[in-house]
């Protein structure tokens, strides 16, 4: 019975915590502020989620996927700055 009610909430567009698509909202939430750390020269704040960003990455997406290598590329931008 638990499952149906799984299968409904997610037609309904409600996904499970953990999911890629909630992984993916919440890192895209966090890029985004990781920009307005950048902007602000609030470099130590910009450069922790920048980790958290490309360690979520590498989980969800895998260590190979074209995200994960940008996550690491604006990782080195930071670093840089």
């Amino acid at each position: 019975m638990q499952r149906g009610g799984r299968d409904r909430a997610k037609s309904h567009g409600h996904e499970e915590e953990g999911t890629p698509q909630r992984s993916s909202t919440t890192v895209s939430s966090m890029a985004i502020l990781k920009s307005t750390f950048s902007n602000k020269g609030q470099w130590r704040k910009a450069e922790k989620l920048e980790v958290q960003v490309m360690e979520t990455l590498k989980r969800v997406l895998g260590p190979e996927h074209l995200d994960t290598f940008a996550s690491m590329g604006s990782l080195a931008i930071t670093y840089d700055a």
